[in-house]
């Protein structure tokens, strides 16, 4: 009984039930490989265990841990083919035939009501031995499942299959550290952006992450700071990615963000991860986002936050890749990005 979800739990590992479905996938192993392995031990151990209902008198109370081992691995099963019909049909597109695009929106849908039904037996076994504190971070990484879920839905309804799920906002540093020699000369840099808003904008949100701590400056004001602490703590690992609805900080016209960037790791680089939308009517957006057009310097000077700051001097900052892979957020759910596992 107990080796069977245990070769489950060693086969599906949590961070792949919680990852973006259409992210890192290797969808020709998911049609050809582990899939089937997976489904049928799935079957193995549901039967198992509804046997033992029948016949258990002691601990009986461990069969609903294990069936739910059982029915989340079935959820990922269900997650994993999902996603491998989506990405078929992106690919071979079908014409957008009605019947094709029916049947994916119900299956996405399925996948909704599976996991809606595993978060509501989550909850339950969760408060029979832990405390209702813990339980709304975990709870969120599964409703991002469903996010994710639902804007795949609109897609497919909406006929675009161009939407990227990544972050397309750049990780930026000072220029210095573009050679090796220099990186852990720059662990402490400033960073600007000047950016015009049109008029009649309806919301603005902010969001930022750190490479590894950050002070945010909006219109010469400070904001808030992110604190890239890295933990197998959820409380801790939430605040990795922060965001601010920050409409009342915003005028039309010229406006500025400022950012003071340290690196508290050793031999570590300063730098920042920055994405803002504008929203206006009708579903148009302006987007402002960390990239090469950011100025940035290594000297503080007196007023640098501040709009009227002449920083003519300062250099571009430098993109550079980091080895991690960060969802986009949705501002309009109030969902962030998250940085997978």
């Amino acid at each position: 009984l107990y080796t069977y979800p245990s070769d489950l739990g060693e086969q599906i590992l949590l961070k792949d039930i919680l990852n973006h479905p259409f992210i890192r996938q290797n969808f020709e192993k998911i049609k050809t490989g582990d899939l089937l392995k997976w489904k049928t031990r799935v079957v193995q151990v549901a039967a198992v265990l509804d046997s033992l209902k029948k016949i258990a008198s002691n601990n009986r109370d461990q069969l609903d841990y294990l069936e739910f081992v059982v029915d989340q691995s079935r959820w990922y099963v269900q997650k994993l083919e999902t996603a491998a019909l989506v990405n078929r049909f992106h690919q071979e597109l079908f014409e957008q035939k009605n019947d094709m695009v029916n049947r994916l929106i119900g299956s996405c849908s399925s996948v909704v009501d599976s996991l809606n039904n595993l978060m509501e037996k989550l909850q339950l076994l969760w408060l029979r031995n832990y405390r209702q504190e813990g339980l709304p971070l975990l709870l969120e990484l599964y409703g991002d499942q469903i996010d994710y879920w639902q804007e795949k839905i609109e897609q497919i309804q909406a006929g675009n299959f161009v939407m990227n799920p990544q972050l397309e906002s750049q990780w930026i540093y000072h220029p210095d550290v573009i050679t090796d020699e220099k990186a852990q000369s720059v662990t402490h840099a400033y960073f600007r952006k000047t950016f015009d808003v049109p008029p009649g904008f309806k919301k603005v949100y902010l969001q930022a992450i750190a490479d590894s701590y950050l002070k945010i400056y909006l219109n010469g004001g400070f904001l808030d700071e992110v604190i890239d602490a890295r933990t197998l703590s959820l409380a801790v690992e939430s605040q990795r990615v922060k965001m601010w609805e920050v409409t009342s900080l915003i005028k039309p016209g010229k406006n500025v963000l400022a950012v003071e960037a340290r690196n508290y790791y050793p031999g570590q680089a300063a730098g920042l991860n920055i994405y803002c939308e504008i929203e206006y009517e009708l579903g148009r957006t302006l987007k402002i986002v960390s990239d090469a057009y950011w100025k940035t310097s290594v000297k503080e000077e007196p007023d640098w936050q501040k709009l009227g700051f002449f920083d003519v001097q300062w250099l571009n900052a430098v993109p550079r890749e980091r080895d991690l892979v960060i969802t986009a957020p949705n501002f309009r759910t109030g969902r962030k990005s998250r940085i997978e596992w």
